[in-house]
């Protein structure tokens, strides 16, 4: 799918090592103190999971217990889902690699979001050396078609987004700084830091509309406002006073 991009963004860098995956953009406890941007680490978006919100019920009904977990599940899969990421020393020392590979994500996204793929898709996934299970437990699930096992089935519109017309991959700050405060939240980070810098730092956006130019992908405001399953709305303006006002934290 790669083979389409520009001559440029191709460009072989010198013996590149191995990218690492991290399940999530991560910044380790020592390597941001106070005042400071993560030194170590960055991440280029690529293809998360997206499950459109359920619409919101009444102010005066309680959602049932199905709601609920479906509102969690939702909230999980445009969350905490995987990222590609790479240290940042990688991406200096062989930007054109760090390109390429963050546009054939991007590519890769589009092909998997076409549902006349997505049978193609699920057979690989499907395969031994990834999920290892039958192909037709993936397609089910990778068309919105869920079956559990008691003899409900039901088709849901909600269904698994990688792509969303770009949506699913941009790198928002806001989603950054979101992490960041949950790491202050549970002691990860001890002091508030500058969590847009280190979220600029992380999520290096340059490198991303760079890809997402050449693989025609459209780009959107780098915050963006979310109303999270607590009831709070988050635009990722105000991090300190986000990161302190929790009820619950270590």
């Amino acid at each position: 799918m790669s083979a389409a991009l520009p001559r440029n963004v191709l460009a072989a860098d010198a013996a590149p090592p191995r990218a690492v995956v991290h399940p999530l953009p991560y910044v380790s406890k020592n390597s941001v103190s106070k005042n400071s941007v993560a030194k170590n680490s960055v991440v280029t978006e690529g293809a998360r999971p997206q499950v459109p919100a359920a619409p919101a019920p009444a102010a005066t009904a309680r959602p049932s217990p199905a709601a609920a977990r479906r509102r969690r599940t939702e909230l999980l899969l445009k969350i905490l889902a995987p990222v590609l990421g790479t240290r940042l020393e990688f991406v200096k020392q062989y930007p054109n690699t760090a390109r390429a590979m963050t546009a054939a994500i991007l590519e890769a996204s589009k092909y998997i979001d076409t549902m006349a793929n997505r049978p193609k898709v699920s057979q690989i996934i499907a395969q031994k050396s990834y999920v290892n299970t039958e192909e037709s437990v993936i397609e089910g699930r990778m068309k919105g078609e869920y079956d559990n096992g008691i003899g409900k089935k039901w088709k849901d519109t909600n269904y698994m987004k990688f792509y969303n017309d770009g949506k699913v991959n941009f790198p928002y700050l806001s989603d950054g700084t979101w992490f960041l405060t949950q790491h202050k939240r549970w002691g990860l980070l001890k002091e508030d830091v500058d969590y847009m810098a280190v979220a600029k730092q992380v999520n290096q956006i340059e490198l991303y509309k760079q890809a997402a130019a050449a693989a025609k992908v459209p780009l959107y405001p780098e915050l963006r406002t979310s109303k999270l399953v607590d009831g709070v709305v988050w635009d990722g303006k105000d991090p300190k006073a986000y990161a302190a006002g929790f009820k619950i934290k270590v």
